[in-house]
């Protein structure tokens, strides 16, 4: 499995899965992944995988994702793991702390024409 070590609120975060061997032959392997914040599942998601197949599991972050403390020059959000468990086939359990980036600054220009030449003001 690959996943990015940084997610987003309100964005998909996507964890890549290939299974290369099997426990149990012919028995798929169902993943479960959750995204956790302090002992608490904000967000999760199940696939089913077989031997040989490669595919992907999603998992929708929520948007509201509150802040646990506000300071002065910094917002704490808490500290966010992945815990992924597989079952059937092949059995296993993982976890690895994620670093979440909440949205900063988005700005939007508007103009009024829909190209300009140089030297156009």
């Amino acid at each position: 499995m690959i996943s990015p070590r940084r997610f987003r609120p309100g964005l998909t975060y996507d964890i890549s899965v290939s299974i290369l061997k099997l426990d149990t032959p012919n028995l798929p392997v169902t993943i479960t992944a959750v995204i956790d914040r302090n002992g608490t599942a904000i967000a999760g998601g199940v696939g089913v995988f077989r031997l040989g197949s490669s595919g992907t599991l999603s998992i929708q972050v929520p948007r509201d994702i509150e802040p646990v403390n506000v300071y002065r020059y910094y917002t704490y959000y808490g500290d966010f793991k992945l815990k992924v468990i597989g079952n059937g086939g092949l059995t296993f359990t993982n976890e690895t702390w994620l670093q979440f980036d909440s949205k900063s600054l988005s700005i939007f220009t508007q103009t009024d024409k829909g190209i300009y030449q140089p030297g156009q003001t």
